[in-house]
């Protein structure tokens, strides 16, 4: 949680802004999700981190203005990559990883977009109300998003060409 407001993903407002957008503007819901984490050395009781997430089956119709299907390779594509490749008598390792702070990454939304958001605290059971710079996890466009910010990196910094039939 403490993410998306050091990263400038929510700002929460209050007063003539905030009574305004409840009473005119198109909002979702959010929701806290509980991530139990197994004990280590620093945690030895575990550690509970709770993620906001987007209840993107409640997002007003208008906040999807982009398609919201983003490139991926299939698994077909991946395996062919990796098993016709040139042998090599060099030991290499195969590795994936989950990109968990993706959508974090993405660009912020332009000047002129304002979307609001609210949760209720589970402790105070108050309402907060937050106006939303950027993507965050559950929104329908946020996979699309990152991959519009993630893709002139791989084009113009590493050399990456998309294929025609599978960008």
């Amino acid at each position: 949680t403490a993410m998306l407001f050091k990263k400038k993903r929510l700002v929460e407002v209050f007063g003539p802004e905030r009574d305004h957008f409840i009473k005119y503007k198109p909002m979702t819901r959010m929701r806290m999700n509980p991530e139990h984490k197994k004990p280590n050395l620093e945690y030895p009781d575990g550690r509970k981190k709770f993620r906001l997430l987007i209840r993107g089956d409640t997002e007003p119709s208008e906040w999807t203005t982009i398609c919201t299907d983003s490139p991926v390779a299939s698994a077909d594509t991946i395996r062919m990559l990796i098993f016709s490749g040139e042998q090599s008598e060099e030991e290499e390792t195969l590795a994936t990883c989950d990109a968990d702070t993706a959508f974090l990454q993405s660009d912020k939304y332009p000047p002129h977009v304002y979307k609001y958001v609210w949760f209720r605290h589970p402790i105070t059971k108050e309402k907060l109300y937050y106006r939303q710079l950027a993507p965050i996890y559950g929104e329908n466009s946020a996979p699309v998003r990152w991959e519009k910010t993630l893709f002139p990196h791989l084009e113009n910094v590493m050399g990456f060409t998309p294929g025609a039939n599978e960008p």
